[in-house]
């Protein structure tokens, strides 16, 4: 009990603020990355209906990107608060590459089925 009471004491208001910060941007991000996904796929598909836009092969793969790219850049903003270790971050950033392929990845798979307005 004494070493969490011991915890709680050393952590600094800038602290709470940083994470409270990561938090928001983390949230801003998940929130807004149907809408973003949304806005690039109408920008490069000028013609179709809001649900041949939503069922594109980008959107999803673009969606889940920008999710993780909100996590990825609130553990970014924490690292500077948090003082987190370099082999951490390291694997955070390794976790955030692959996640990033394979979404990409998808999409381009995806992209080239039958359904597809490409082929």
């Amino acid at each position: 009990m004494e070493q969490i009471l011991g915890f709680i004491e050393n952590i600094k208001s800038v602290q709470v603020i940083d994470v409270l910060m990561a938090t928001c941007i983390m949230i801003l991000f998940i929130v807004l990355s149907p809408s973003i996904s949304y806005m690039i796929v109408k920008s490069v598909k000028l013609k179709g209906n809001k649900k041949q836009i939503r069922n594109s092969a980008f959107y999803n793969p673009l969606k889940v990107f920008f999710s993780i790219l909100g996590v990825y850049l609130a553990v970014v903003f924490l690292n500077r608060s948090l003082n987190i270790s370099n082999e951490i971050m390291d694997v955070v950033t390794k976790i955030f590459w692959i996640v990033s392929t394979i979404s990409f990845s998808k999409a381009l798979a995806e992209s080239f089925t039958i359904k597809s307005s490409l082929i």
